[in-house]
């Protein structure tokens, strides 16, 4: 029996800015001591944000905790670009996200499909 097929009734579209074209756009991530020279990801205590999501590294915090003091290094502007979203996206994961303790696979996965796209 096959499954009824969804009506759209309406699609939003924002357009997001591209300009920032290389993972240099990171680098203050090292400079503000969130990576070590390494790549390694430092940890913090553990937070629980509203949503659910469980924040266990520094780097989550620069990314979804405003109230953070790291929050502000990406400027709104830097926080729409596409690579910023990207990255956003794939250090997040989902509920059932295995986070890594070092930054590579991230930038490696984010510059593959940033590439693509």
């Amino acid at each position: 029996m096959p499954l009824p097929s969804p009506q759209v009734q309406d699609v939003d579209a924002e357009e997001v800015p591209t300009t920032a074209l290389s993972m240099e756009f990171f680098d203050k991530l090292y400079t503000n001591d969130i990576l070590r020279r390494d790549g390694s990801i430092k940890g913090c205590i553990p937070e629980c944000l509203d949503n659910g999501m469980e924040i266990n590294q520094e780097i989550t915090k620069v990314l979804h905790m405003p109230e953070s003091e790291q929050y502000d290094m990406f400027v709104p502007e830097e926080r729409q670009e596409f690579l910023f979203q990207l990255f956003s996206l794939l250090v997040t994961g989902g509920p059932l996200n295995q986070y890594e303790d070092n930054v590579g696979p991230y930038f490696d996965l984010t510059r593959s499909l940033y590439k693509i796209a």
